[in-house]
């Protein structure tokens, strides 16, 4: 592993530390999730070429966790989603590191913090049947409508229907646009109230992936010596998502979710500084 991704790794363990101090303190229930809970199972530690770091919630120790990090973690870190972040773009809150800079090349022009990040996931409870697609939609429009500062920068967009609809949402003020789409959201949420199964939001297109209960009970997996929750059905959840997870991939696979050339990387510069020359 270079130097540059051990700064980067270091920079991550902290900030993980930092957030599971925190839901310790409060009794906030979380996983290691995705890439992140098969870095601690397979390699104690992160997936050496990874480049981010997922943990998954419940949605109400989620809604908490939003709130009481935004008061109480400390002030080299920023919380952001479209609650207090009108350019946050994704579907999941993140967490940022101040001092430090991970620009993604593609989104500089966007009013968010460009700094080394984690995603928080919310487990949302999933229908599982036809109405399914219901979800579907509405928390597509819920995502759509986040999008528009980033496609208004980019105008790019594979999806033919995309490139007719995001024009027209683009004339919707921002704040309403916001508003509509965190409703959208909840709505969602509601009408999956009750449903044995969750699903995550990282997935473009939602679905019932896992029982909740497959969730529920805990055991601790290690990342550089350092205990943190994780399933106690990781075996069963990683080798569906990932299948033979023990076996590691091939050298050309083994890279992160982006290309180098299109990111600036600094674990001690904040990114501030490079903004001012990009």
């Amino acid at each position: 592993m270079s130097d540059r991704k051990k700064s980067f790794h270091d920079v991550l363990f902290e900030m993980l530390c930092d957030i599971d101090d925190l839901c310790r303190r409060h009794g906030i229930r979380y996983t290691l999730y995705c890439g992140t809970l098969l870095g601690a199972v397979r390699h104690q530690g992160f997936i050496p070429w990874d480049d981010d770091a997922d943990i998954a919630m419940p949605l109400e120790d989620y809604r908490r966790f939003f709130k009481i990090a935004c008061r109480e973690l400390a002030p080299d870190y920023e919380v952001q989603d479209l609650e207090n972040t009108p350019d946050h773009c994704w579907r999941w809150m993140r967490v940022y590191k101040r001092g430090t800079t991970y620009i993604d090349k593609g989104r500089r022009n966007l009013h968010i913090s460009h700094g080394i990040w984690l995603d928080i996931y919310p487990f949302l409870p999933a229908v599982y049947g036809r109405g399914i697609k219901i979800q579907q939609k509405l928390l597509q429009l819920s995502y759509a409508l986040r999008l528009v500062p980033y496609w208004k920068q980019t105008h790019s967009s594979r999806n033919k229907m995309a490139r007719f609809v995001m024009p027209v949402l683009s004339l919707v003020p921002q704040k309403i646009r916001n508003r509509i789409s965190i409703l959208l959201f909840e709505e969602a949420a509601r009408f999956g109230s009750g449903s044995p199964y969750v699903g995550t939001v990282d997935a473009l297109l939602f679905a019932p992936k896992y029982l909740a209960s497959e969730w529920e009970e805990m055991t601790v997996g290690t990342i550089n010596g350092r205990t943190f929750p994780i399933p106690k059905e990781y075996d069963r959840l990683l080798t569906r998502i990932y299948g033979h997870y023990m076996m590691l991939p091939p050298e050309s696979e083994r890279h992160g979710h982006k290309q180098p050339q299109n990111v600036v990387l600094d674990t001690e510069k904040d990114y501030t500084e490079y903004l001012k020359t990009l």
